[in-house]
């Protein structure tokens, strides 16, 4: 019964109630991907590094995929994606959620989901670190008008003006990582020469 139990908490088994119920073997759930490496980074097994790191090795090559492979539907969703961060940016505020949600977006138009379910794991982690960031509207535009390209380029079907916009993009994200990182540091320098006094 534990054994059943742990099956369960992770999705391989699911429980079905009623006269035809009992025990069945899940189908396969590409999310899974997403959940064990979020939890992987929460218990300390990725560095934020390394998640960036992937991201800019990874997401030239998923915007290329996405240039070939996009629909009219993802062209829609992206759409209203970026019209929602344009009005948040229109009255003085940063749709950050929203403008990183744009990658899983850009992820979902390779119609494929082991990328999309790697990228969104990548781009959830990635959330949660710039989160702790406060951005000026100023950087929210600049984030706007990549994203605004990357929709161009993918409407367009631009794979190599694409992924070089993508890598001066992750260049930015770069530059931001180290902004964190030494605010984390300074923080860190603070509490220790306060727990020396």
């Amino acid at each position: 019964r534990e054994a059943l139990g742990k099956l369960v908490a992770e999705g391989l088994i699911e429980k079905r109630r009623g006269a035809q119920g009992g025990s069945f073997v899940s189908r396969g759930n590409s999310e899974r991907i997403l959940n064990v490496v979020v939890d992987c980074y929460h218990l300390g097994g990725l560095t934020i590094d390394e998640v960036i790191e992937y991201r800019r090795i990874m997401e030239p090559v998923v915007i290329e995929l996405a240039c070939a492979k996009r629909t009219r539907q993802n062209l829609e969703i992206m759409q209203k994606n970026l019209e929602t961060c344009r009005q948040a940016i229109e009255s003085g505020e940063v749709d950050r959620k929203g403008q990183v949600e744009f990658h899983s977006l850009i992820a979902q138009a390779c119609q494929n989901r082991l990328i999309t379910s790697a990228m969104k794991a990548a781009i959830k982690i990635s959330r949660e670190f710039t989160s702790k960031l406060k951005f000026s509207l100023e950087e929210g535009n600049i984030d706007f008008e990549f994203n605004r390209q990357f929709f161009d380029c993918i409407q367009d079907n631009q794979p190599g003006r694409a992924k070089s916009i993508m890598r001066d993009h992750f260049e930015r994200s770069r530059l931001l990582v180290e902004r964190y990182q030494s605010l984390e540091l300074g923080k860190n320098h603070a509490i220790s020469d306060k727990a020396e006094e």
